[in-house]
């Protein structure tokens, strides 16, 4: 008899097999008890004669598939997703599997099935909740009529419906990811799309959980002993002094370990060794190092170990990186060739420095040591990152005026050990013309001296002035001033013979200036955070004009003079290695 296969609309086929097994199933159902059936005790007795109906023998599985179970009418349903792990597998169809038979859940209505169909059974047949069981079925067998690649007969579209055990053994190979010999959940790595693992890293050797490897029981010299004695003495005298020696097989596989330069597992960790050894030495020399980089390495070792099958895999990367805590971080600082050269001298004049600034300053009261430096700031201080939903090409960001982005005004500091910021602090803006108004518009502004350039930035005149009308007002007499070597200040204290000041070596201020250390980026942020504050909440106030400006730094200066901020700023000095001893916790 020629069998009868699917070409046209399943869902339209009303004469076809189907229908007659719809019917046959409408049938078997009493309609005086149709009420019963729904919501009476007797849902399960009644759907015992439904299958007894239709299950003529039994359904011979293969493959045991987990599917979410039903659960009862006063839990709600939550997803589950299939889980896989990253070694797998697809079942082989020319070899039985002696795995055991799953069946189908007690309470599985079929007619909820037909129904999500759009087939037109009464809904007498019905119960008032789809399961997440049948839910899957009738998303599976919806699934599978339209695939192009198989060839459907109406009578195993049935029996998939009313069979759904069979499901499990007809359709197990266009799951992937499906593993014949682990197929319930697992809390085990899961992989990820287009993921790779190199064969053999992720076979039997590399599960060391369960297993000790003959590397870790005796090191390759002891090898050497027992391979021996091996030739001499029976095992089981030489079980009795090698006690971790399972059996006389782990000796035939340290010959053939010696012989071919060691196991999978040792080799996997001469190649860990080796990469982590060049990632050290190239950062000791301050290189750029990329994945890429890690990759020529691990694959240059394994050349030399004869690995061919290794191909240094995203997944091995990402567990190398996880190893060794290493991660992608943002260069903050450049360093000229000439200068590494000179690392080493740089190093040696930071520890004589602090050294002998720490006894300069050891018997001065700390409120008469100071450090000042000039520090740049934006017109219009903006956040470079935002929150933004995940999938977004390109991130987008308000600002009041471009131009401000990419200009500064600059800001003279001073900071004592005492754990004092010196007000007001002298500040430069950026006018490319000073208007008459100028001093007016920040009169009122009592924690700022207000100076301007055509640039934004400090010049030796107005370092004159900051010395003047700033400085040596408030400084304590005998006091000490701790600079940097730029040419402007050395240009105007020279010329001071009262004034005590020490000069930082060239190149060292990162690690031996106070401001630099821990100051000048806290001020920054608070500075930057209040502008975005204001920019939200208050849309009309200009943070990036004149009086805008002068509002928020003399409200941040008035701030960070305040002494909740003192501990912070001694912080500051204790960093830089002059105050032996730490400030309490800001």
């Amino acid at each position: 008899m020629e069998q009868q296969t699917f070409t046209g609309n399943f869902f339209d086929a009303n004469d076809s097999t189907l229908s007659l097994h719809i019917a046959a199933y409408e049938n078997a159902i009493d309609a005086t008890a149709a009420d019963s059936f729904i919501h009476g005790p007797d849902l399960n007795k009644q759907w015992e004669n439904a299958k007894q109906f239709f299950i003529g023998s039994k359904a011979i599985i293969q493959n045991p598939f987990e599917l979410p179970r039903q659960q009862k009418e006063d839990q709600s349903n939550k997803p589950e997703v299939m889980q896989f792990k990253a070694s797998q597998k697809l079942l082989n169809p020319n070899v039985a599997s002696p795995l055991p038979k799953t069946n189908a859940p007690e309470h599985y209505n079929p007619a909820n099935v037909m129904r999500r169909l759009n087939l037109g059974i009464p809904k007498r047949g019905m119960t008032e909740n789809v399961t997440s069981f049948e839910h899957d079925i009738a998303s599976k067998v919806k699934g599978t009529v339209f695939r192009s690649d198989l060839l459907i007969n109406v009578n195993n579209v049935t029996d998939l419906i009313l069979h759904p055990e069979k499901m499990f053994e007809d359709l197990c190979f266009a799951y992937e990811g499906f593993d014949e010999n682990d197929c319930g959940y697992s809390d085990e790595y899961i992989s990820e799309e287009g993921e790779e693992e190199d064969p053999s890293y992720s076979d039997t050797e590399a599960k060391t959980k369960d297993r000790k490897f003959l590397e870790q029981k005796y090191p390759q010299e002891t090898w050497i002993e027992i391979i021996e004695k091996y030739n001499t003495t029976k095992f089981t005298s030489i079980q009795h002094n090698y006690r971790k020696l399972k059996d006389r097989h782990e000796i035939l596989r340290m010959k053939q370990y010696l012989t071919t330069g060691g196991s999978t597992f040792h080799k996997y960790e001469k190649i860990d060794e080796f990469v982590i050894n060049e990632f050290i030495k190239w950062k000791q020399d301050f290189q750029i190092v990329h994945e890429r980089d890690l990759v020529d390495a691990a694959m240059s070792a394994a050349d030399s170990l004869g690995m061919e099958n290794f191909k240094a895999s995203e997944f091995w990367i990402r567990s190398f990186k996880r190893r060794h805590r290493i991660v992608s971080r943002k260069i903050t600082n450049f360093i000229a060739t000439k200068d590494l050269a000179q690392e080493e001298s740089i190093q040696d004049r930071i520890v004589s420095f602090r050294d002998e600034f720490s006894k300069l300053i050891r018997d001065r009261p700390l409120n008469g040591v100071y450090n000042t430096d000039q520090t740049g700031i934006q017109l219009e201080m903006i956040s470079k990152r935002t929150l933004e939903t995940q999938g977004v090409k390109k991130v987008k960001a308000v600002a009041q005026r471009l131009n401000a982005l990419t200009h500064s005004f600059t800001a003279q500091p001073v900071i004592s050990a005492a754990g004092k910021l010196m007000l007001p602090v002298y500040i430069v803006f950026y006018e490319t013309k000073r208007p008459n108004c100028f001093d007016e518009d920040l009169q009122d502004f009592k924690y700022i001296k207000a100076a301007s350039s055509t640039s934004g930035n400090m010049s030796s005149v107005l370092v004159k002035d900051w010395f003047d009308t700033v400085f040596m007002p408030q400084a304590m007499d005998d006091s000490l001033l701790l600079i940097d070597s730029w040419t402007g200040y050395l240009k105007v204290f020279q010329n001071q013979p009262n004034l005590n000041y020490k000069i930082i070596p060239p190149k060292t201020t990162g690690e031996l200036q106070p401001l630099d250390v821990f100051f000048n980026r806290q001020l920054k942020a608070f500075y930057r955070i209040l502008s975005d504050k204001i920019r939200r909440r208050h849309a009309t106030f200009d943070v990036s004009n004149r009086k805008g400006i002068g509002t928020l730094l003399n409200l941040t200066f008035s701030q960070m003079a305040s002494p909740v901020f003192s501990d912070m700023i001694k912080f500051a000095w204790y960093k830089s290695g002059y105050l032996s001893e730490r400030p309490h916790l800001f």
